[in-house]
C-alpha cells in the first residue's frame, strides 16, 4: 500500500521567510510518477485539505502541500504590518519549496486551487518553477466578466470596489469577518483587485508581462471549473481559459449531488470526484493534452 504519512515542517522562503509545507507520502523511487505541488484558495487553511490530500496520496501520489503567509502553519502573522502580494509568493515562496523537495530535477505537477490555481499558473508563466504540467481547479476571472447579467457585472464591480477601499483605509483586509478570502494584507488584495477590475494581471512590483507570459506556457494545462459553483461561474473560467495558451484544456466537472459543486467546501463534500477528474488527464498520453473539451 502506499506511504501516506504526513510530515510537517517550514522551510526558508527566498527571502528569508519562514514557508509552512505539509507532506503527504513519500517520492517515488523512480520518475516514472510525478509529485504534486499544491497550493490553497486565498484565505483557505491548509488544514482544510488534509482529508482530501490523504486521500489522494492513497492513490499512490506524493504531495508537496504549501500554506500560504499569515495562515495557521506559517510563522508570518503580522497581517497588518506585512506586505507581501502575488510576486512574493511565485517568485520567493513557490520556487522555495519546489527547489527543496524537487532539486530542480525530480519532475513534479503544479496543482492549485482557486486562487491557488491562479498562482500555480503565473509561477509556471514566469518561468520561477519548471513543472511538468500544471492543474487549476475552479480558478477564473474575479472581475466583471465573471457574471452574465449587467446586474451581476454591476454587483461585482462594487464588490471589488469594497474591497480595494477597505483594504486601503484599514491597512489589511479583515476578510475573517467579512466572510471572503480570509485576513490578508492590503498589498496582496491590491493584486487581487487589480485582477478582480481589470481581468488582467498586473503585479505590484514585478514588471513581467503575465498575460503574455501565461498564453505561451508550454506546459500541458488542465482547467478544471466546477458545475454550480457560485464563485467562479463558467463565464468566470473561460475568461481565465482565453488567457491561456491553445493547448490548454478546460473540463467542467458535474457534480453526483443534486445541489452541484461549493466553490470551497468540494474539498471535503466530494473530493473524489475532482481527484479523478485530475488524474484521468494526468494518465492522457501526452499527445492529448493538445484536445481542448470546453473553451465556450
Amino acid at each position: 500500500m502506499p506511504d501516506t504519512r504526513t510530515v510537517t515542517t517550514t522551510v526558508p522562503s527566498r527571502d528569508g521567510s519562514r514557508i509552512g509545507v505539509v507532506e503527504f507520502g513519500r517520492p517515488p523511487q523512480d520518475d516514472s510518477r510525478a509529485s504534486l505541488l499544491f497550493l490553497p484558495a486565498l484565505g483557505v487553511a491548509l488544514g482544510y485539505y488534509s482529508d482530501m490530500l490523504t486521500q489522494w496520496a492513497q492513490q499512490d501520489r506524493h504531495i508537496v502541500a504549501v500554506e500560504h503567509r499569515g495562515m495557521p502553519l506559517s510563522p508570518n502573522t503580522d497581517i497588518r504590518g506585512a506586505r507581501f502580494g502575488y510576486s512574493t509568493i511565485i517568485r520567493e515562496d513557490v520556487p522555495a519549496v519546489a527547489d527543496r523537495w524537487f532539486h530542480g530535477s525530480r519532475p513534479f505537477v503544479a496543482v492549485g486551487h482557486s486562487l491557488g490555481g491562479q498562482l500555480a499558473l503565473l509561477a509556471t508563466a514566469s518561468r520561477a518553477i519548471e513543472p511538468q504540467k500544471v492543474a487549476a481547479i475552479a480558478a477564473g476571472t474575479s472581475s466583471p466578466a465573471a457574471m452574465s447579467t449587467a446586474l451581476g457585472r454591476a454587483k461585482r464591480r462594487g464588490q471589488v470596489a469594497f474591497i480595494r477601499a477597505t483594504s486601503a483605509a484599514m491597512g489589511y483586509w479583515p476578510g475573517e469577518r467579512l466572510g471572503f478570502g480570509g485576513r490578508q494584507p492590503r498589498s496582496l488584495m491590491r493584486d487581487w483587485c487589480t485582477e478582480g477590475s481589470r481581468g488582467r494581471y498586473h503585479l505590484h512590483g514585478d514588471s513581467t508581462d503575465y498575460e503574455s507570459a501565461l498564453a505561451t506556457i508550454d506546459q500541458p494545462v488542465f482547467l478544471l471549473s466546477l458545475d454550480g459553483d457560485p464563485i467562479i461561474t463558467l463565464p468566470a473560467a473561460t475568461h481565465l481559459a482565453r488567457r491561456l495558451p491553445s493547448h490548454a484544456k478546460h473540463h467542467r466537472l458535474s457534480s453526483k449531488t443534486a445541489d452541484g459543486f461549493d466553490h470551497i467546501r468540494w474539498a471535503r463534500r466530494e473530493p473524489g470526484t475532482v481527484i479523478n477528474a485530475v488524474e484521468t488527464w494526468l494518465d492522457e498520453p501526452k499527445g492529448r493534452h493538445s484536445a481542448i473539451t470546453d473553451r465556450s
